[in-house]
C-alpha cells in the first residue's frame, strides 16, 4: 500500500509539475507577446510625436532663426522636450550648432532632421535644420510596469487551473490506475475474479474501460496459455528425464566399451569423446567439446590420431580397420586399429565424423612376443650345439694348454736351478706365457656364456669385480681389433652381491654391446672408448659403463628400457635386450639408470645392495702346512705327471691314476689326505668318481677338482647343491704360482 501511494504522489507530483512548467511556458509566451506588441505601440507612437512635432514647431522656429531670436528658440525647444520619448533636440545653421537642450545619445531610438526654410516674397530661403533624438526609455518603462502585473496574475491563474486539473486526473485517471496496477500485481493465473473499477457507468466506454476490458481478455488468455503451459512442461520433464537416461545408458555403453572414441563436427572440433580417448590425451572429456585438434596441449599426439579423419570429412566415405603405431602419452608404443565414419542427419546431410580406435597393443606384443620367443628356441637350440661344441673344444684346448703352460714353468725352475740367465729365453717364456693367459681369458669368457639356461635362475654370493673381468676378457680383443678401447676401474671396496653369475654377465654383456655400437657410429678417426668402474655408497657398490659414442637425445632415453624398442636396423636388434637387462638388475634387488647427451655419449649406472652372505664350505680340518699324501686322477698322462712335478715341488706325496677305477681302487687299499680328480673323464667322470668314493666312505680330507671343459660348471654348481662337498675348483690351465696359492687359503680357512 505504502508502495502505491508513494507512486500517486509520485506520478501527481509529475502531473502537477509538468501543468505548472506547461502553463508557465505559455504564460512567459503569451506575456513575451503582450509586451512585444505594448513595446512596438510605443515606438510606433514615437514616429507620431516627431511628425506631430513637424507640423506644429517648423514655422515658429523659422521665424526664430530668421530673426535670430534665441531665445524664442530655446524656448521652442523646450517645447519639443515635453514630449515624452523625446530627449534632445538642437538647430543648426550654416553648419553650426545654434543651440541644443537636452542629452544627446548615441544610439537613440529614431532620429529627425527637419529643414527650416523662411519665405519671402522672392524667394524660399533655407536658415537650417533642426536636429531630433527620440528614445524607447519611457515605453520601456511602461513595459516594465506591464510585467509584474502580467506575471502576478498570470500565476495566480496557473496555479488555479493546474490544481483544478490535477484534482481532475487524479479522481477520473490516477485512482482507477491504481486500482489496475494493483490488480495486475496481484494477478493469479490458476484463479481470481476480473477487474471492475467502482465508478459510475456510462452508456459509453472510455479508455479506462476498454484498458479493463482488455485486461480481463488478456487474463483469460493468460490462463489458458498458463495451463498449456504447465500440461507442455510436465510432457517436458517427462521427456528430459527419459532423454537423461537414455544419454546416461549411452554414455555408460560408451565409456564401458573397451576402445576410443570421439565424434568431431565438420570443422573438425570436437563434439563429444569417451573417458578412454580423453585419457590417452591427458585431459578431460569436458575439456575437448568445442576444441579443435591444434587447440589441445598433447594437439602433436591426437593430430597422429586424426590422420584419416581430414579424408574422410572431404570424402565423406568411411574408413575401415586402419592400424597405426602410435608413441603415447606414457612414452610407450601403442599399436591400433582405426575406423573413422561420416555422421548423417535425418536429410542426410553430412554434420561429422565418429571415429574409433581398438588398442591391440597387447595382440600386437603378443605376435612379437611368440616370434621372439620362437627365434629364442631356435636360438638356443643352436647355442645348445654351439655350447657341446665348444665343451669339448675348450676341454681339449684347456689339456695342452695345461701342459704348455706347466713345461714352462718346469723350464723357468731349471733355469733358476742352473744359475743359467739368458734374458732371450727368459723372455720367450714370459711370451708364452702371456699368449697363454690370453688364451685362458678366452677360454673363460665362454665358459660363462655357454652355462645351460635351467641352472641360472639360482642365486647365489657373486664377486661383481671378478664378472666383469670374464666379460672383460670375453670381449676385449675383439673389441680391439674394431678401434674400440675398454678401460677398466673397479674402485669400490666392497663388490660382492646376492644375484646370479650368468644373468649378470649376460646384462653387462649386452651394455657393453651397446655402449660398443654407439662409439661404433663415430667419425673415422675419433676415439672410440668405453669407461667400465665401480664405487661404493651408501651400503651399495655401483657399477658404471659409459662410452663417447654418439648419445641420445630425451625421447630416445625415455623409451629405451620399453619392450622391443630399438634404433638398431631391421634384423640387428629385437629390442628385448635393455629390457632384459633392467629386468635382471631389478631381480637382484638394484637399479639402473642412464644419462646420455646427444653428441657426447651416454653412462649406464647399476646400483646393487652389498651382502654380507659369503659362501662356505665346510672343510675338515687339516694340516696347516704343505705335505701329505695325495692321488691325482686324469685320463691324460702328461698332465698327471706336470700336476705330479707341481705338487712335488711343494712338499706332497704323489699317487696316480689314470681313471675313475683305477682310483677306487687304490683309495680302498690306502689312505690319503687329498684327492686331485679331473671332471671329464672316459668311463666314470670325476663327479661320479668323488660319488662313489663317499659311498665307500673312503673320502679324503680334502677334495680338489680340476675342470677344463666349458660346461663343467654346472655339474660344479650340482655338487654344491648336494650332500657331497668339495673344497675347491681348479680351472685348467692353472699356473704352479696359483696351485700353492689355492692350496694356501685352503690350508689357512682350514687350520
Amino acid at each position: 500500500m505504502m508502495e502505491q501511494n508513494q507512486g500517486r504522489c509520485v506520478l501527481a507530483y509529475r502531473l502537477l509539475f509538468l501543468i505548472l512548467v506547461c502553463s508557465s511556458v505559455i504564460t512567459i509566451m503569451a506575456t513575451f507577446f503582450q509586451l512585444a506588441t505594448t513595446y512596438h505601440s510605443g515606438v510606433k507612437s514615437i514616429g507620431g510625436q516627431l511628425k506631430q512635432l513637424e507640423l506644429t514647431h517648423t514655422n515658429s522656429l523659422s521665424k526664430s532663426l530668421w530673426i535670430f531670436d534665441t531665445a524664442q528658440i530655446k524656448i521652442e525647444l523646450e517645447g519639443i522636450l515635453n514630449y515624452p520619448d523625446i530627449n534632445y533636440a538642437e538647430v543648426i545653421s550654416n553648419g553650426e550648432k545654434v543651440i541644443s537642450i537636452g542629452d544627446r545619445q548615441e544610439n537613440p531610438i529614431e532620429v529627425r532632421r527637419i529643414k527650416l526654410n523662411y519665405q519671402t516674397q522672392m524667394n524660399n530661403l533655407e536658415l537650417g535644420e533642426l536636429y531630433v533624438q527620440a528614445t524607447d526609455n519611457n515605453v520601456k518603462s511602461k513595459v516594465r510596469e506591464q510585467i509584474a502585473v502580467i506575471l502576478v496574475s498570470q500565476a495566480i491563474k496557473t496555479f488555479i487551473v493546474s490544481a483544478f486539473i490535477l484534482f481532475i486526473i487524479n479522481f477520473l485517471i490516477t485512482k482507477p490506475l491504481e486500482k489496475v496496477a494493483s490488480y495486475t500485481k496481484n494477478l493469479d493465473l490458476r484463479q481470481g475474479e476480473d477487474l471492475k473499477l467502482e465508478r459510475a457507468r456510462n452508456e459509453n466506454s472510455d479508455e479506462l474501460d476498454v484498458l479493463v476490458n482488455s485486461i480481463n481478455s488478456m487474463r483469460r488468455n493468460l490462463q489458458r496459455a498458463y495451463a498449456d503451459l504447465q500440461t507442455e512442461a510436465n510432457e517436458r520433464k517427462v521427456a528430459k528425464d527419459e532423454l537423461f537416461k537414455q544419454a546416461n545408458l549411452l554414455e555408460n555403453i560408451i565409456n564401458g566399451i573397451p576402445a576410443y572414441i570421439y565424434w568431431r563436427d565438420l570443422s573438425g572440433n570436437y563434439i563429444g569423446c569417451n573417458d578412454l580417448y580423453a585419457n590417452l590425451l591427458g585431459m578431460d572429456s569436458s575439456q575437448l567439446i568445442g576444441r579443435g585438434v591444434e587447440e589441445i596441449p598433447s594437439h602433436q599426439k591426437a593430430i597422429e590420431f586424426h590422420q584419416l579423419d581430414n579424408d574422410v570429412l572431404i570424402s565423406r566415405k568411411a574408413k575401415w580397420n586402419q592400424e597405426i603405431c602410435i608413441d603415447l602419452m606414457d612414452g610407450s608404443t601403442g599399436y591400433f586399429v582405426q575406423s573413422v565414419v561420416p555422421m548423417y542427419n535425418r536429410d542426410n546431410d553430412a554434420f561429422g565424423i565418429l571415429g574409433l580406435f581398438i588398442d591391440v597393443t597387447t595382440k600386437k606384443n603378443a605376435e612379437k612376443e611368440r616370434e621372439t620367443m620362437k627365434s629364442q628356441v631356435i636360438q638356443s637350440a643352436k647355442m645348445a650345439s654351439i655350447g657341446e661344441l665348444a665343451s669339448g673344444i675348450g676341454h681339449e684346448i684347456n689339456n695342452p694348454l695345461a701342459i704348455i703352460q706347466g713345461n714352462l714353468e718346469l723350464l723357468e725352475g731349471y733355469l733358476e736351478q742352473s744359475n743359467r740367465k739368458d734374458s732371450e729365453v727368459e723372455k720367450l717364456v714370459q711370451n708364452q706365457m702371456v699368449a697363454i693367459n690370453r688364451i685362458r681369458g678366452i677360454v673363460d669368457g665362454l665358459r660363462v656364456f655357454a652355462r645351460e639356461d635351467d641352472k641360472t635362475d639360482k642365486k647365489d654370493v657373486v664377486d661383481l669385480h671378478e664378472a666383469l673381468e670374464e666379460t672383460h676378457q670375453l670381449v676385449n680383443s675383439l673389441y680391439i681389433n674394431e678401434g674400440v678401447k675398454i678401460i677398466t676401474d673397479f674402485s669400490a671396496e666392497d663388490f660382492v652381491i646376492l644375484g646370479n653369475r650368468n644373468k649378470l654377465q649376460q646384462a653387462i654383456l649386452n651394455l657393453i654391446s651397446n655402449a660398443k655400437d654407439a662409439v661404433l657410429e663415430k667419425q673415422d678417426g675419433e676415439e672410440k672408448q668405453i669407461r667400465i668402474s665401480s664405487y661404493n655408497k651408501d651400503k651399495n657398490v655401483f657399477l658404471k659403463i659409459e662410452d663417447n659414442g654418439v648419445g641420445m637425445n630425451d625421447e630416445l632415453v625415455q623409451k629405451i628400457f620399453n619392450s622391443y624398442f630399438t634404433t638398431k636396423p631391421a634384423g640387428k636388434g629385437t629390442g628385448i635386450g635393455l629390457d632384459l637387462t633392467r629386468r635382471i638388475v631389478e631381480d637382484f634387488g638394484g637399479d639402473i639408470a642412464v644419462r646420455s647427451e646427444l653428441g657426447k655419449g651416454s653412462e649406464f649406472i647399476l646400483k646393487f645392495p652389498l651382502t654380507s652372505e659369503f659362501a662356505k664350505r665346510t672343510v675338515q680340518k687339516l694340516d696347516s702346512h704343505f705335505g701329505g699324501k695325495v692321488l691325482i686322477v686324469d685320463d691324460d698322462v702328461t698332465v698327471r705327471q706336470l700336476i705330479r712335478k707341481h705338487l712335488e715341488g711343494l712338499g706332497f706325496e704323489v699317487l696316480e691314476a689314470s681313471s675313475g677305477p683305477e682310483a677306487i681302487a687304490i683309495m680302498t687299499k690306502q689312505e690319503f689326505d687329498g684327492i686331485f680328480t679331473d671332471m671329464r673323464m672316459p668311463g666314470m667322470t670325476g663327479v661320479e668318481l668323488l660319488e662313489k668314493l663317499h659311498t665307500l666312505d673312503c673320502l679324503p680330507s680334502y677334495k680338489i677338482l680340476i675342470t677344463g671343459g666349458l660346461d663343467e660348471q654346472a655339474e660344479v654348481n650340482e655338487l654344491l647343491d648336494g650332500d657331497l662337498q668339495f673344497d675347491l675348483v681348479l680351472n685348467k690351465p692353472f699356473s704352479r704360482r696359483e696351485l700353492a696359492r689355492h692350496l694356501k687359503l685352503l690350508f689357512e680357512s682350514a687350520s
